[in-house]
């Protein structure tokens, strides 16, 4: 039960996400359809908390001085990087590329804000971090799944 409440846990913690969720889901008995499953609707949920915290929490906390500076910065240089690379003719299938990559740092909360960030369609986007994080979760597991069969 234990490696079931971390799975779920670090399925849902942002940077770790799904990609440390499903492994330890996996290696704590749980089997990988299951495991993926559970990971994959949990990391899910990163969409709507970053819009809420986005939505409301963040208008609040832009109150404070350094929060503003460290935001805008970030949101000034990364806008400009990302419309330099990507444009914004394939911006969904972009936003999919980006989570897709079972890599830390670009899942379901960075694409979300990313999304939230441009101002895409709040639909559409949620459909790509979808797609995004069921297509990392098939790669995770397909990773797990050789590891096992090597140990």
């Amino acid at each position: 039960m234990n490696s079931i409440l971390w799975g779920l846990i670090a399925s849902l913690t942002p940077f770790l996400e799904l990609r440390a969720g499903l492994p330890i889901l996996v290696f704590g008995g749980i089997p990988v359809f299951w495991a993926f499953l559970l990971s994959v609707l949990f990391n899910l949920a990163a969409f709507p908390i970053t819009y809420l915290f986005l939505n409301y929490v963040h208008h609040h906390l832009r109150k404070f001085r350094y929060y503003e500076n460290v935001f805008r910065h970030f949101e000034e240089k990364y806008k400009k990087k990302i419309e330099h690379r990507v444009g914004t003719k394939w911006e969904y299938l972009a936003l999919f590329a980006f989570v897709v990559v079972p890599l830390p740092g670009t899942g379901a909360y960075s694409g979300s804000f990313i999304a939230w960030l441009f101002g895409l369609d709040k639909w559409k986007s949620f459909l790509a971090v979808s797609a995004g994080v069921v297509g990392a979760g098939i790669l995770v597991a397909l990773a797990v799944v050789g590891a096992v069969r090597l140990f």
